[in-house]
């Protein structure tokens, strides 16, 4: 994934910034015959979301948010993994011979939801997964993010 800052040259060609990024991916479709997204947005994390969530299911494969259309349409958006360097991990904390040292597990499961009802079973899901069942558990981290 390649980002641009095209802000400088809006003036210039005397176009929008929707207008560089099809003329961008219109050459990028005819030079190498890959359907490219853009996401436009007033600063780096609005244009990595506009991509993310709204232009890759658009029709035009475009997506464009500023400050106020993120709180409009994005706000109560469901699930919040959807959104960058967001997601649900799990760490396991174990050790057979050395107390001090713990030996870890570590899983991430997407969730399709921000319900607890959903998310308390994939994490349970997870640790069974990971964990060492016949070890003492020294410590179980849950953290959302990266």
């Amino acid at each position: 994934m390649k980002r641009l800052d095209v802000s400088a040259y809006l003036s210039l060609y005397h176009m929008t910034s929707l207008e560089v990024a099809q003329t961008i991916m219109k050459d990028i479709l005819d030079t190498a015959g890959i359907q490219a997204a853009c996401g436009i947005g007033t600063n780096l994390y609005l244009a990595k979301i506009a991509l993310d969530i709204t232009a890759k299911p658009s029709d035009n494969f475009t997506g464009c948010l500023d400050e106020k259309s993120y709180q409009d349409t994005l706000w109560n958006h469901c699930p919040l993994t959807d959104f960058w360097r967001i997601s649900v991990s799990l760490h396991v904390g174990y050790s057979h011979t050395c107390p001090n040292s713990p030996a870890r597990g570590t899983a991430s499961l997407p969730m399709d939801t921000n319900s607890d009802s959903v998310m308390i079973p994939s994490v349970i899901e997870l640790y069974e997964r990971i964990a060492d069942l016949g070890s003492p558990i020294r410590r179980i981290d849950i953290s959302c993010g990266e």
